[in-house]
């Protein structure tokens, strides 16, 4: 599901904002799910950067739709974190606003998806606030269907006094997490030790409406900052792809902390599923769709090479029919 290695030959500049989204709207129509998933970079990212991570994480969802992205002025360079940060002004907000509105009433996407990483998820925070003071609840029906906040190195004062006042944008949202993250770690000192809403010490971040994951335990030796597009992106994928609630996600373990109940990716010990049974499940499922998931396993499961295919099988089995019991969009 990974590997897949591309270049981006040459950018073209777009006139207007009616040919972006007739272009868009044309991946849309050649789609058979409608969706769209929208990147927004962290902090050292220039635009280069951003369009292939966006890109990369469009085939790692296999997304059926149309990518896009919102590229915000960072230096590009690790020595320009302060300059990244003084970036987080009224004018640039009001523009990631803009794009987001745009593209919730002129993509013609079904299903819209917005993860923003690191220092994007400041940017993602304040526009969301705009929009939501435009459009209060209730709502008709959310703007998004996802929205996920990847590592945000983002106050946590700041996150938890924000982040009710938007649930209702969104379907779901879900935050990532870790302790492991060396890079919200240095965060956290520059900002005088405040602690950053993307670092589950001393505790997690919890909200009711907000599904937090504590992925340090599936952390590998990196700097442990995109977790959510390496270590855990199969219960990303089960959250774009099917829409499946934590609970219903067999490879996290449920917690408790000070804060409240949260759930840890923990390949090794958690979890009531083997890692690779949860991921053939989620693939067969979005490959081959309710009717033909099981024969998909079958076919991709040789049993010459894996004497415990049987009860490979029968374990994917039952968890694709607890899938389908439950929610299952696409």
């Amino acid at each position: 599901l990974r590997g897949r290695y591309f270049i981006i030959d040459r950018v073209r500049p777009i006139d207007t904002e009616k040919e972006f989204t007739h272009l868009i709207r044309m991946e849309m129509d050649q789609s058979s799910r409608r969706e769209l998933l929208v990147f927004i970079h962290g902090y050292n990212t220039d635009f280069r950067s951003a369009a292939e991570r966006a890109a990369q994480l469009a085939v790692d969802l296999e997304i059926d739709g149309a990518p896009a992205m919102y590229s915000w002025p960072s230096r590009g360079t690790t020595l320009g974190y302060f300059a990244d940060a003084n970036q987080v002004i009224r004018p640039v907000i009001n523009d990631l606003q803009s794009y987001l509105e745009l593209l919730v009433a002129e993509s013609g996407a079904d299903r819209i998806h917005v993860v923003a990483h690191s220092m994007g998820n400041r940017f993602l925070l304040r526009a969301l606030e705009e929009m939501a003071e435009d459009n209060p609840a209730p709502l008709e029906a959310p703007l998004f269907d996802h929205v996920v906040w990847a590592s945000p190195d983002v106050d946590q004062e700041d996150f938890l006094y924000s982040i009710p006042e938007m649930l209702h944008l969104a379907n779901d949202m879900t935050l990532y997490a870790s302790a492991s993250d060396r890079a919200l770690r240095l965060s956290r000192r520059i900002q005088g030790g405040y602690p950053r809403a993307g670092d589950v010490s001393p505790a997690p971040v919890v909200l009711s409406g907000l599904a937090t994951v504590d992925t340090t335990a599936a952390g590998d030796s990196g700097i442990g900052h995109s977790d959510y597009a390496g270590p855990a992106l199969d219960d990303f994928r089960a959250i774009v792809w099917h829409s499946l609630e934590p609970d219903q996600r067999c490879i996290l373990e449920p917690a408790e902390s000070e804060t409240g109940r949260f759930h840890r990716v923990d390949p090794e010990d958690g979890g009531a599923c083997a890692p690779d049974v949860f991921k053939y499940s989620i693939t067969a499922l979005r490959r081959a769709g309710p009717e033909h998931a099981i024969d998909a396993v079958m076919a991709s499961l040789d049993e010459d090479d894996d004497p415990d295919v049987s009860d490979r099988v029968e374990a994917i089995s039952r968890y694709i029919a607890l899938i389908i019991s439950t929610r299952l969009p696409n």
